[in-house]
């Protein structure tokens, strides 16, 4: 039994250093210190997660996908994982997949508005500007304050020459953020 309970404080601090690196942007050291985790462990999602967000951060995108969907696959209904492997497909040029993913995302957790602006972005990157307005629509749902989505509102509404609406929206940036509104006629 003493053994055991070795083995868990030798991976609990496994996993305090690991989180250490990442907010010090030591992410090489993370990504060794949290293969070695999973060696230890290797159904901890939440060691897959930080171990993707270390790839994802030194560039490494197939091998931060990898940890990413092992994460899902070891805790199905992980939001954050999805989000990310969302972000990480985008950065790929994946945007099929990217918006799969996220969608799944949003099932899990509807009201995480940051999925929604994730999925507009996917959109627009396909050229997909109605699409990208009903994502931001229900981000702006859950943040009516939010002046980058209402400011992206304007240019989507704008690409499809609905000037109507693009006022509405527009009026909202000039009210929460002068600055802001001050570029929309760029």
């Amino acid at each position: 039994m003493k053994h055991a309970v070795g083995i868990k404080t030798d991976y609990a601090n496994l996993i305090s250093k690991g989180q250490r690196y990442l907010s010090l942007g030591m992410f090489r050291d993370a990504v060794n210190i949290y293969e070695h985790a999973i060696i230890i462990n290797p159904r901890d999602a939440e060691a897959y997660y930080n171990l993707g967000n270390a790839y994802e951060n030194i560039g490494m995108f197939k091998e931060a996908i990898r940890a990413y969907k092992q994460a899902i696959s070891s805790k199905s209904k992980y939001f954050h994982a999805m989000n990310k492997l969302g972000i990480v497909y985008s950065k790929l040029g994946k945007m099929k997949e990217a918006i799969t993913v996220t969608k799944r995302a949003i099932a899990i957790m509807p009201n995480a508005s940051t999925a929604y602006k994730n999925l507009a972005s996917y959109h627009e990157k396909l050229g997909e500007f109605r699409e990208a307005i009903d994502s931001l629509k229900h981000a702006v749902a859950l943040e009516p304050d939010d002046s980058k989505a209402h400011f992206k509102l304007v240019k989507y509404y704008l690409k499809l020459n609905d000037k109507s609406s693009a006022s509405i929206h527009s009026q909202i940036v000039k009210k929460l953020s002068p600055q802001m509104a001050g570029r929309l006629h760029n």
